[in-house]
């Protein structure tokens, strides 16, 4: 469901800013009531600087590993 999700992007002088908004109803089975915690990563492959990540690098198995992500607190 895409046109759930909402996507800005900039060019900067000193880069770029993403932002992406994703909606409770695009988690499937989330209840920020009962877990108000998400874990979280990302990974924007940039072609001047290469792997630009959330928390360790492609060198470690993140994309498999939910252990390697980190975590959101959501906050009412």
């Amino acid at each position: 469901e895409a046109e759930l999700f909402r996507v800005r992007s900039a060019v900067r002088p000193d880069g770029y800013t993403l932002e992406v908004m994703i909606p409770a109803a695009a988690l499937t089975g989330f209840n920020p009531t009962d877990n108000p915690r998400l874990g979280f990563t990302y990974a924007v492959v940039d072609r001047e600087l290469g792997w630009q990540t959330f928390t360790v690098g492609p060198e470690f198995p993140f994309v498999e590993d939910p252990s390697l992500w980190g975590t959101l607190e959501l906050k009412t």
